[in-house]
């Protein structure tokens, strides 16, 4: 266009673009940002003038900010208090400045724009002697819009005397003509969750593929727990791409958030031995029954701080149409961004450490009387052996589950012993097929709610007993109230005779 209003006798060529198609989309503030940029790159040497207009209702405020950085000039401001801290634009002469304070928030970010501009032209000259990298402590970051810890965020710094060696590690050409400056390079490490709701398949299918085939991209592995029906038309949709894919039904997945939590972990530590350097996850809870809403409502928010640190990006899709209003409504507690259709930061957002003392876990239901009531000493050895001995005359078939039992009691016990204070006691009920501890002391109770939550640090002796009984255990919860501190627990056994 430009070409042909030059051969026409115009002086140049002036464009007003409004793109909110692009806002959607989960890769928004890298793959567009990285366009505008190439865009500038093109027709820095051309009579060319753009007015890109970005509409601030329809776009996150962190990508917001992220597109600002590209461009050279801004008529309005309309990002509120989240910015980049760095600006990157093309020159006169084609060349590429970057220039300000990159902190680790944003320095994957600006490797991936420099990815995607450099695709349409690389510049004669990169001049990173303006550009500096800061460092922030983990959780201290100021996430996305607001303080709100959307990304949570822990560098690792580089430093590279020459640029090329800094672009081959951010996955950009290293072949550049010409540098200026030393570049130190900040590769970050940061999780992004986000929740997608959706009222029918079209909506489902225009959310999840620009995800995964934004991941597939650049070269990140895919996973997929989903309903088996989503599965299907997910691997319509895609095509020849499903095959990167590894699906998961959705149904086994979610059996207990400890057990999920481990198998994410999992997927993250395969990918990286596959030489992945981040991972994109689709995650469809099996939210339940009614009293199980609670469990994966904490679960959800559990995520946030659990994978904090993880180089994984979380999509969540959940089915309007399906779920409950109040589960729907704690989506947007728990992600730090959602779709509907359109990707925004959500006002709703509420910290994990917040969010899991205000929902209270479901209380494992006890039926009449309890079997046993005694209390706990100075071993968990008498605990055990009398819940074990209760059930010898149950002809119960599944040793595993007999297995599980015990272990989970000891564990349970013997961290009333160490952390409780007190007088501690043990009660037992059993129904049908479910055996319901609870152990009980006058402890302060847990001095942080993701306990268990958290896999424990293989450095550390202690740490390990609830994470394991959350794992083995059909349902657990711990209750502080007037002075007391209850962990109540329930294993289900298979009977002989029965399914």
């Amino acid at each position: 266009m430009v070409g042909a209003a030059v051969d026409e006798g115009f002086q140049g060529y002036r464009v007003a673009a409004e793109v909110d198609w692009a806002a959607s989309r989960p890769d928004a503030g890298t793959s567009w940002a990285g366009y505008e940029l190439g865009a500038g790159l093109l027709a820095a040497s051309l009579p060319f003038t753009a007015l890109c207009v970005y509409d601030p209702r329809r776009w996150c405020p962190t990508d917001l900010a992220v597109l600002e950085s590209v461009h050279s000039h801004r008529i309005r401001r309309v990002v509120g208090d989240v910015d980049t801290g760095f600006q990157v634009h093309a020159g006169p002469d084609g060349s590429l400045r970057l220039s300000g304070e990159v902190d680790m928030a944003f320095a994957g970010r600006l490797g991936e724009i420099l990815t995607a501009a450099l695709r349409y032209s690389a510049p004669p000259v990169l001049d990173g002697s303006d550009l500096t990298f800061a460092g922030r402590p983990a959780g201290d970051s100021p996430g996305r819009s607001g303080g709100r810890p959307g990304r949570a965020n822990r560098g690792h710094s580089r430093r590279f005397g020459h640029v090329p060696a800094a672009l081959a590690t951010s996955g950009l050409r290293p072949d550049v003509p010409r540098y200026r400056g030393e570049l130190t390079m900040t590769t970050s490490i940061h999780l992004s969750h986000e929740a997608l709701f959706y009222g029918d398949d079209d909506e489902l299918v225009a959310g999840v593929l620009p995800f995964v085939r934004a991941g597939l991209a650049q070269d990140q592995a895919v996973a997929a727990a989903v309903t088996m029906d989503n599965m299907t038309l997910l691997r319509g949709a895609l095509g020849g791409d499903a095959a990167a894919v590894s699906f998961i039904d959705r149904d086994e997945w979610y059996q207990r958030p400890a057990t999920t939590i481990a198998g994410w972990q999992r997927i993250l530590a395969e990918a990286n031995k596959r030489g992945h350097r981040e991972v994109r996850l689709i995650g469809e809870v099996g939210f339940g029954t009614v009293d199980r809403h609670p469990t994966w409502t904490r679960y959800e928010s559990a995520l946030n701080s659990v994978f904090a640190d993880a180089p994984a990006s979380i999509l969540c899709p959940y089915d309007t149409r399906a779920l409950p209003a109040a589960v729907l409504a704690d989506a947007r507690r728990t992600h730090p961004v959602v779709s509907d259709p359109n990707r925004r930061d959500s006002d709703a957002y509420v910290a994990a450490d917040r969010l899991l003392r205000e929902v209270r876990e479901s209380v494992p239901t006890a039926v009449g009387e309890p079997v046993l009531v005694m209390p706990v000493g100075a071993s968990a050895s008498p605990a055990r052996r009398a819940v074990l001995g209760l059930l010898t005359g149950h002809d119960w078939a599944d040793q595993h589950r007999l297995d599980d039992l015990r272990l989970v009691v000891s564990e349970i016990v013997c961290n009333s012993i160490l952390h409780g204070g007190g007088h501690r006691e043990l009660r037992v009920w059993i129904s049908d097929q479910v055996v319901v501890c609870e152990v009980s002391d006058d402890g302060p109770g847990l001095p942080d709610p993701l306990i268990g939550y958290r896999p424990p640090v293989r450095t550390l002796t202690g740490g390990r007993g609830l994470w394991l009984a959350r794992q083995l255990c059909d349902a657990l919860s711990v209750e502080t109230a007037d002075g007391q501190t209850r962990v109540r627990f329930a294993v289900r056994l298979n009977s002989a005779g029965r399914p």
